[in-house]
């Protein structure tokens, strides 16, 4: 039986939040959302991108 290789958490790429927020964004047009709830969303994927931009100077 072969050796099974593991790959550590840490060598794993970083998730974008990109692909994330857009699956929100399409299922707030799915169901037909609110402004409100837009900019609500919208707020939020701009603080975390912000933070996933500025993580690394953090440490």
């Amino acid at each position: 039986m072969k050796k099974q290789t593991k790959i550590k958490c840490s060598s794993l790429p970083t998730r974008s939040l990109i692909a994330t927020s857009l699956l929100f964004w399409l299922l707030l047009e799915h169901i037909k959302a609110l402004d409100l709830a837009y900019g609500v969303f919208w707020t939020l994927v701009a603080i975390l991108m912000l933070a996933f931009i500025a993580a690394p100077a953090w440490r």
